[in-house]
């Protein structure tokens, strides 16, 4: 058992050799904790390691590989190697000690013998991401040591800057609050105008920031979520008559919505913070809703930071069809019932259809990495998919979230009935393909735009280097600073 406080020689082997030299030399003495690791918000990379993690406690997939191997090119600018450890090179290399790790942290649990995590001043990873993130996905505890180092900013801009695409960055912010137990979720709805600025210095540090178009359409199927269990919506064969006032008053603005993710720990009053933001824009509750759970966190994000969920906000009418509500509420029943976990198993086919408003539901098909067991659901397999099993449940290209259910996206829907063409399946694909839309223009600029970036930043490095290389490194640096300080 470690204990509560360490020498500076206890630290030798345990952490990087590099962060003892940093250590300051009037601290011989380092206060040591131990518990169950949660996410900051300047450690982002926690969010691409846990979706890998989740791939490799299933079934690993593709889109797991993928964004765990983009967030390493991000972190090396494409070198795909680690500071300090020549002999970690290559995807592979990093995978295989990923796999390691979390072997070891399962089967034997964190051993101080062998390491410490480092903690900075402000109680954040310096580094040790890959053992931090085992510990989150394992739920078990770590040993920590506080160096007093400042901290590190890994955080959402800077992936933002090296050229992840902005699809891989809301997976991460959406797993980071599936892990992060007090993570809030700010909505500055388009009647806000401005002033951002000082909302931001309210919240403090973000997990993620990011802005949401969202027509009128879309805003009323989002509220009528953010309030499900408000009276005044009214009843949802209606279509939730009472929610057209609020969606006249929160989106009456040009904005789009701005989506905040923060960390709110109970010492944190969310009452008052929305009070102080609600008195910036002097517009009352038309400006900002914040989120009272951890269950609401990760319902809105689900909605909003996933493409096919925000192609639901804007073309389901999920208030159709009595059926569709009925058999929903069923399978989440079923799910509570016999303890599978939701991430497990998507709704497919017919219930899809019945979300969208485009036919009533007749059961309830879902398709799900394990056996499940006997109940009102029947479950496909993976005939006539054009897309593997993992990849329609991990990759968010390929799923959306309605209600806290995962449903299969209505484009792989509309590729199994054009393949099975059994009973209604060519009417609907008919229905479908009226919906269904391509990768706009804009999205794709904006993922040119990332590559650029990550390119200039690699030619920046190379041109610093060179520079180093030729002795002129200090100079350069100091004329650099004098420069930007005028």
């Amino acid at each position: 058992m470690c204990p509560r406080h360490v020498e500076r020689a206890y630290l030798d082997g345990r952490i990087d050799s590099f962060l003892i030299k940093r250590l300051s030399p009037s601290l011989n003495s380092f206060k040591v904790q131990s518990g169950v690791p949660t996410p900051t918000w300047n450690r982002f990379d926690l969010g691409f390691k846990l979706l890998y993690l989740d791939g490799l406690r299933s079934t690993e997939s593709e889109f797991a590989r993928r964004i765990y191997s983009n967030h390493i090119k991000a972190f090396s600018l494409g070198d795909m190697s680690e500071p300090g450890n020549p002999k970690k090179l290559g995807v592979d290399r990093f995978l295989a000690d990923f796999a390691e790790i979390f072997d070891n942290l399962r089967h034997s649990g964190f051993d101080t013998d062998i390491s410490l995590l480092p903690l900075a001043h402000d109680g954040t990873p310096i580094n040790g991401g890959h053992r931090t993130a085992c510990a989150i996905s394992l739920g078990i505890p770590i040993t920590s040591v506080q160096t007093g180092l400042e901290p590190v900013q890994f955080d959402y801009r800077f992936f933002k800057k090296r050229g992840v695409v902005l699809n891989d960055l809301d997976a991460a912010a959406l797993r980071l609050v599936s892990a992060t137990p007090h993570a809030a979720v700010a909505l500055l709805w388009p009647a806000a105008r401005a002033r951002d600025r000082e909302v931001d210095v309210l919240i403090g540090p973000a997990i993620y920031r990011r802005k949401i178009p969202l027509s009128l359409k879309a805003g009323h199927n989002l509220l009528t979520r953010v309030y499900a269990n408000e009276p005044w919506l009214g009843d949802p064969e209606q279509n939730h008559p009472g929610v057209r006032r609020k969606l006249m008053e929160c989106f009456s603005g040009r904005d789009d919505l701005r989506l905040i993710v923060f960390d709110a720990p109970p010492n944190v009053d969310r009452v008052a913070l929305k009070e102080r933001i609600r008195r910036i824009y002097g517009i009352g509750k038309s400006s900002v809703h914040i989120t009272d759970t951890h269950a609401e966190a990760v319902e809105i994000t689900q909605m909003l930071l996933n493409e096919n969920s925000r192609h639901f906000l804007e073309h389901a009418r999920p208030n159709q069809f009595s059926a569709t509500r009925a058999k929903i509420s069923q399978f989440k029943t079923y799910l509570r019932e016999n303890e599978i976990p939701s991430h497990s198993v998507a709704v497919d086919t017919g219930l899809v259809m019945g979300a969208y408003g485009l036919r009533p539901p007749n059961d309830i098909d879902v398709v799900s990495d394990r056996p499940l067991p006997a109940g009102p659901v029947e479950q496909h397999d993976g005939r006539y998919r054009s897309v593997e099993l993992p990849e329609l449940l991990q990759d968010p290209a390929h799923h959306l979230f309605f209600r806290k259910v995962k449903f299969i996206s209505l484009e792989n829907v509309a590729a199994l009935k054009s393949k099975r063409l059994a009973g209604q399946d060519r009417e609907d694909v008919i229905l479908i393909q009226r919906l269904i839309r391509p990768q706009t223009e804009r999205i794709l600029q904006n993922n040119l735009y990332m590559r650029l970036q990550f390119a200039h930043l690699r030619f920046r490095r190379r041109i610093i280097k060179i520079i180093y290389a030729l002795g002129a490194g200090p100079t350069v640096k100091r004329l650099y600073h004098m420069a930007t300080r005028r």
